[in-house]
């Protein structure tokens, strides 16, 4: 298969939509994984809640849009150097035995590139002591959705717009157990972290591909817009519009 190119970042709502439409329409799409890029953005979980993973007054003043995902876990940056990989697998398999398969399959890839890595908290990837990527889940009858991101560069905002630490405590949850950070520092391009997960997904039996090039593939993508535009109306969706402009 031909070398990928790091994805071209596109609205983080047209991202979301066709990752699930995919998964949700198209029962045969089994052995597959995605790769894309948000624009700068904190994609929260579907159960999380403002205040506690994410903060609506910051992501206003900084003008980064928050948004929600339809799988569970915690809130996530974005940014055009943050990797996002869907892995679509056949099987019920339980919530551990996911992240410990495709986790593991996304460590594998970076011990690759000389890195020292392990895995926290089941689905988070430690690099060096820094958090560099977290993951969540989704199963649904025989079919089950896996879907994860890799930092390359965290974006500047991520301590601005985090809630204080106190805050989280206060309530009871302190999602963050390792310092967030980006891949950039261990002195590995980027190109080649697309590589060498590409790689090891290839090894094990995988066909990679771009999202929206998938996506037109199965004739989707128009779909994926509609969905998409329904989403932006609904504030679950879309929890932290701008002041000013919808």
């Amino acid at each position: 298969m031909p070398r990928h190119a790091w994805p071209r970042p596109k609205p983080p709502l047209l991202n979301l939509a066709l990752e699930e439409t995919i998964y949700r329409e198209c029962d045969a799409c089994t052995g597959v994984a995605l790769v894309w890029v948000n624009r700068e953005s904190v994609i929260a979980g579907r159960n999380t809640r403002e205040g506690i993973d994410y903060s609506c007054q910051y992501s206003r003043l900084y003008e980064v849009p928050v948004y929600r995902r339809f799988t569970g876990g915690g809130a996530v940056y974005h940014s055009p150097d943050t990797l996002s990989v869907t892995i679509i697998g056949r099987g019920r398999l339980s919530p551990r035995n996911i992240y410990k398969k495709y986790t593991g399959l996304l460590a594998r890839a970076l011990a690759l590139l000389g890195l020292e890595v392990w895995i926290a908290n089941e689905g988070d990837i430690v690099v060096s002591g820094c958090k560099v990527g977290g993951s969540a889940a989704h199963i649904g009858g025989e079919r089950h959705l896996y879907h994860a991101v890799i930092s390359y560069r965290l974006p500047d905002y991520v301590p601005l717009i985090t809630p204080p630490r106190r805050d989280r405590l206060e309530r009871g949850v302190d999602p963050v157990k390792y310092r967030p950070c980006g891949l950039e520092q261990s002195r590995v391009g980027k190109e080649e972290v697309l590589e060498a997960i590409t790689r090891v997904l290839e090894w094990e039996g995988y066909e990679v591909y771009d999202l929206w090039r998938y996506g037109s593939l199965l004739g989707l993508t128009g779909r994926a817009v509609d969905l998409a535009v329904s989403r932006a109306r609904d504030p679950f969706w879309w929890p932290c519009r701008p002041l000013t402009v919808l």
